[in-house]
């Protein structure tokens, strides 16, 4: 910038105000008109037609000045939302891991309770599965029944101790009744078995005496 090609300046600490301010330039346009008024024109010598040049150059001068100042005050406050984002992305990431610095033995804890939890639905579950056992042989059915028995429900299962013993209760119900029912169908088929086996060794003695008898 040079005084002998603007005819008007401003200051930087000013220039939001200025070009924020309705018609904020008028005072510096004003001032290039006043210069512009005041300037006699002189074709008649190289010298005055030399400053007409000048004079014409010097508002060219001025307008491109303001033009480009105030271009360089927009791409300032263009640069202003990205150091605003900026700083909002690094307090963010800051809080962020200041909460979870803060929560960390809540987290801690949640995640123990969510396994305390599942271990010991998981071992319910494992009793209520013996349910499906009630199609199995006896032997099978007794095995299940004393797995079951030797199942402990004490305070160590804490709040889910009332539901390990109705499932450990109704799935020893259910296994002893179906043992119950095996014990009686097995003893059932044993004795038509060795019914057949004594009808068929006096049908083999039936046969031999007749054989015997013919010969």
């Amino acid at each position: 910038m040079s005084e002998s090609t603007e005819l008007v300046i401003i200051e930087p600490e000013t220039a939001l105000e200025v070009y924020t301010a309705d018609k904020g330039l008028d005072p510096y346009l004003a001032k290039i008109k006043a210069e512009v008024d005041g300037f006699i024109p002189d074709v008649t010598t190289k010298k005055g037609r030399d400053a007409v040049a000048s004079m014409a150059y010097k508002v060219s001068q001025s307008k491109t000045y303001l033009d480009k100042t105030g271009k360089e005050l927009v791409d300032k406050l263009k640069e202003q939302p990205k150091l605003v984002d900026a700083e909002r992305k690094r307090m963010r990431d800051y809080l962020d891991g200041l909460r979870d610095q803060v929560r960390e033995p809540l987290t801690a804890w949640e995640e123990a309770e969510e396994s305390r939890i599942a271990e010991h639905k998981r071992k319910i579950a494992e009793i209520e599965l013996r349910l499906e056992c009630s199609d199995l042989d006896a032997v099978e059915l007794q095995l299940n029944i004393d797995l079951i028995s030797i199942i402990a429900i004490d305070e160590s299962w804490q709040e889910f101790e009332p539901q390990a013993a109705r499932a450990k209760d109704a799935a020893l119900t259910a296994l002893n009744a179906a043992l119950v029912k095996r014990q009686a169908y097995e003893a059932e088929q044993a004795e038509l078995a060795r019914l057949r086996e004594e009808e068929a060794q006096r049908e083999q003695k039936e046969r031999e005496g007749r054989i015997a008898r013919e010969a």
